[in-house]
């Protein structure tokens, strides 16, 4: 385990440029971040991203969308995450978006749920 945070905040070396290879990154406990590490997202052979126990985190880059061999994507426990960006309807490798302990997991329900009412009713 490396603190990312520490090793990239005083250096001009962007994160895609020391692992230009990485397929699953697993981001836990940065209670301080706010956002994805620079050139994160530029990380294109990246297949796996699980953030988790982020509190501080609340949105994801519009650049997410550059991950075109993701396939899996798990947030959990980032309580202040709320949405998703547009951008992520651009990765068409993705299969599995777990969301759990996220603002964002209550707008999913609350949404399915409205879509499930009115169909019920609807019929």
């Amino acid at each position: 385990m490396c603190d990312t945070r520490q090793a990239f905040e005083n250096s001009n070396m962007l994160i895609s440029d020391a692992f230009p290879n990485l397929e699953d990154l697993n981001i836990d406990y940065s209670k301080d971040m706010v956002g994805l590490p620079k050139g994160l997202c530029d990380i294109t052979s990246l297949k796996m991203l699980s953030i988790s126990n982020c509190h501080k985190l609340f949105q994801l880059p519009l650049e997410i969308g550059n991950l075109v061999n993701l396939k899996l994507l798990r947030l959990s426990s980032c309580t202040d995450l709320e949405g998703l960006p547009n951008s992520i309807a651009r990765l068409s490798n993705l299969r599995h978006i777990w969301t759990s302990q996220t603002a964002l997991a209550f707008v999913i329900y609350q949404r399915t749920l409205a879509i499930y009412v009115i169909l019920e009713t609807s019929t």
